[in-house]
């Protein structure tokens, strides 16, 4: 994504959110906005880096490999 977001969390009573999926095409690696943005909601980043297809979570602030995405 090359743009922000707004993003709702009020409560909805038939609606449970799991994570956010994104994908980030400017760096190879989640940057420290995903960390700050993830010590502010109250669910789980998942972050694809599209210029090695590699899949991060970022979780309270903490960034992590998760997985290279699989080609085939």
């Amino acid at each position: 994504m090359k743009t922000c977001f707004p993003l709702d969390f009020r409560n909805k009573k038939d609606e449970k959110k799991e994570m956010i999926f994104l994908s980030h095409l400017l760096d190879s690696q989640p940057t420290e906005i995903h960390s700050f943005v993830s010590l502010n909601i109250p669910i789980p980043l998942m972050i694809i880096t599209t210029s090695n297809g590699v899949i991060w979570s970022v979780m309270r602030g903490k960034i992590k490999y998760e997985q290279d995405v699989d080609h085939k």
